[in-house]
């Protein structure tokens, strides 16, 4: 029976209950923040299943889908979740970075400048830009990247993740010294973002001096700088040394851990032709090209061997 005593408090228990369910579950939330990313979509497929129609989920579900590299289902479940409280601060910069893996540049560059028109303070500000020049470097638009990451530099004239990014910038402009600038500027302070130790490997790639490179990243990737770049660069440094196993291992691990990324497609063919699988380098080149038809790497590959 209600009275005036008893309604205050099944109000405020109904609403308590409401809020629970309004977001993902403390278990969820305390394996994404471990980054226990294949933990945390079994859990959030659970808070999803008894509460299906609940956009926070659905946006810690396409934030997490994305760090597995489950890219379709991380588009559905982010469009589901626009407007959202979560969506809105943490998963507009991941849709826009899950709709370029998916070759989506229209609402790619929506999204992103979204984000950007949305960022709260310098930080937000300056990481918005630095994804906007990961778009246009995916994109191919190497001048786009440059005049995005000056104006990062504009924000932050000090800050070594940015003049890290810029040594990346020209690296794939083809400019080795003004990279090598930007890269040593950037280490001035005495530390060395992942952002640098991938350019300071590729630059060695580039040289012909794989061991040198792996002398980069397994240093980085020991002091927790992991992630799939640096994964498939060190594929990449073990496939140059004719470390195949080696490389096959690290492929399989980054497939598990990030998904399938275009990068990855390029190497994994690669590591089969080295080992005289044209047939199996060939259908890996017709996934990577039909699911990434802006991916040159995979293109050049396919058209030098499955014609």
């Amino acid at each position: 029976m209600l009275t005036r005593r008893t309604a205050p408090l099944l109000v405020a228990a109904v609403l308590a209950a409401a809020g629970a369910q309004a977001d993902p579950s403390g278990s969820s939330l305390q394996a994404i923040k471990m980054g226990r990313w294949h933990n945390a979509v079994a859990l959030l497929r659970a808070d999803q299943e008894r509460n299906p129609d609940d956009p926070e989920i659905a946006a810690a579900l396409g934030v997490v889908f994305a760090q597995v590299g489950e890219l379709p289902d991380a588009a559905v479940a982010l469009s589901f979740a626009e407007g959202s409280a979560r969506y809105e601060t943490r998963g507009l910069g991941t849709h826009a970075s899950v709709l370029r893996e998916l070759d989506q540049e229209t609402g790619a560059r929506a999204l992103r400048t979204a984000e950007i028109l949305a960022a709260q303070d310098e930080g937000a500000e300056v990481s918005a830009w630095l994804s906007a020049v990961d778009d246009e470097l995916a994109f191919g638009d190497l001048d786009a990247a440059l005049d995005a990451g000056f104006v990062a530099l504009s924000i932050r004239p000090d800050s070594a993740l940015v003049q890290a990014w810029l040594a990346d910038i020209h690296l794939q402009r083809g400019e080795a010294d003004e990279a090598g600038f930007w890269l040593w500027l950037s280490s001035r302070e005495g530390q060395t973002y992942p952002r640098a130790a991938q350019v300071a490997a590729r630059m060695a790639l580039d040289d012909d001096a794989p061991v040198e490179a792996l002398g980069i990243l397994q240093p980085a990737r020991r002091q927790r700088a992991r992630g799939s770049a640096m994964a498939l660069l060190q594929a990449e440094a073990y496939l140059r040394v004719g470390w195949l196993t080696d490389a096959e291992d690290l492929l399989g691990r980054a497939r598990v851990l990030y998904g399938v990324r275009p990068d990855y497609l390029a190497i994994q063919a690669r590591l089969h032709l080295a080992r005289g699988e044209r047939e199996e380098a060939c259908q890996v080149l017709r996934q990577a090209t039909a699911t990434y038809p802006h991916r040159a790497d995979a293109r050049a590959l396919s058209d030098e061997h499955c014609r």
